[in-house]
């Protein structure tokens, strides 16, 4: 299996968000829109982690990159609902999709004898 960090997956998801962030700073695209196309990027690289990783031996979620790009999604997400550029409720719909995804991407990523 490759390092993770040099998945063109990884970098891909990096470069999406960071341009759909990028995007909405310049004024290109609204923040909202923004923030459900980043969000998007990163759930979508979560499923393809825990599918990745199906049935193998995984490490913690804690030393994982889905965890971390989840979390710094969650962030921007944070910053960007506090002076009103995206509704609190927009917010908490994409911060709650990330932690589910997450969530089940790593229950599908567990080994078998784990989930018996």
């Amino acid at each position: 299996m490759r390092d993770k960090l040099t998945s063109t997956a990884f970098w891909s998801t990096l470069a999406v968000a960071l341009g759909a962030w990028l995007a909405a700073i310049g004024g290109v695209v609204p923040t909202s829109w923004a923030a459900v196309i980043a969000t998007a990027s990163v759930v979508a690289y979560a499923i393809s982690r825990g599918l990745a990783k199906y049935g193998s031996d995984m490490k913690g979620g804690i030393h994982s990159t889905e965890f971390w790009i989840g979390i710094a999604q969650v962030a921007v997400i944070v910053c960007a609902a506090v002076p009103g550029e995206v509704t609190n409720k927009l917010a908490a719909v994409l911060v709650a999709t990330i932690a589910a995804v997450y969530t089940v991407a790593r229950g599908v990523a567990a080994p078998v004898d784990d989930l018996l």
